[in-house]
């Protein structure tokens, strides 16, 4: 049987951002997820993303006017609520979601997850 990589959640990735006091997550295919906190990038996993990880972040967080938008435009902006946890600004660009930041000011209760 072959050795299968763990797989990564959106949602673990997010708690774990806010935990760490962490302003950015940087995800791209082929390495593992990267955290911005206090000016400083961070791997804390040593699980690299992959293509199917990848689209499944997508998935959890996309709604399919984001993915169309995505499409024709070749980037997205756009805001997702996650359960206790808060708001967190997406920019997703070519070839992969390139940033998500915390949106330390909302207060909102909307939620994703």
């Amino acid at each position: 049987m072959a050795d299968q990589q763990p797989q990564l959640r959106i949602e673990k990735l997010l708690r774990e951002m806010v935990n760490r006091n962490a302003s950015d997550l940087h995800l791209r295919v082929g390495v593992p997820p990267v955290y911005r906190i206090n000016g400083a990038l961070q791997r804390p996993f040593d699980i690299r993303v992959d293509s199917m990880m990848m689209d499944s972040f997508l998935d959890d967080i996309m709604n399919r006017d984001q993915k169309q938008r995505f499409e024709a435009n070749k980037e997205c902006d756009f805001a997702v609520g996650a359960r206790d946890m808060g708001r967190f600004r997406v920019k997703r660009v070519p070839p992969a979601w390139n940033d998500c930041s915390r949106d330390s000011s909302y207060q909102g209760e909307d939620s994703c997850f």
